[in-house]
């Protein structure tokens, strides 16, 4: 799924330099304002950035303080570890209705430079990386609880 996430990462990253680049071509070498390539390049830029979150949860690899986590013990690892990933799946289910939300006052009404493009485009990548959050943390949440009854130890980063 890594990889995946991180393909279509590269391609959107890739669209976003050549759109950029043939901005500044148009603009400064053949004295073109071109205005969808501004709005296009922050829509790619907003897709590239959930691409990217969602295959950092992946490997579980967002910001944290490993300090804390290494002083609590086991016990407090796994206590840890499943509120995190309740805590993940609130804010995964928040953010996905919020976004619906959005979408749905944001549909009609079109881009400034795109008018073929609704502005309710935005917010799929926000819905996408939402729902693949909840699943990763139903899947901790899962793990998490069957440690808990093996008896298996919570490693710190988990």
């Amino acid at each position: 799924m890594k990889e995946r996430l991180e393909g279509i990462g590269s391609l959107l990253l890739a669209g976003l330099v050549i759109v950029v680049l043939a901005q500044v071509l148009f603009r400064y070498v053949l004295r073109i304002a071109v205005p969808w390539t501004e709005e296009l390049a922050r829509f790619l830029l907003v897709w590239i950035t959930f691409i990217g979150a969602a295959a950092v949860q992946v490997d579980d690899g967002h910001l944290r303080i490993d300090w804390v986590l290494s002083k609590i013990g086991p016990r407090g690892n796994l206590i840890l570890a499943l509120v995190r990933a309740i805590l993940g799946l609130l804010f995964a289910i928040c953010a996905f209705l919020g976004t619906l939300t959005s979408m749905k006052v944001a549909w009609p009404y079109s881009a400034a430079s795109m008018p073929s493009l609704s502005m309710g485009i935005f917010y799929v990548p926000l819905a996408f990386c939402s729902l693949f959050f909840a699943v990763k943390a139903l899947v901790d949440i899962k793990d998490v609880l069957s440690q808990a009854r093996t008896g298996q130890e919570v490693p710190p980063w988990n």
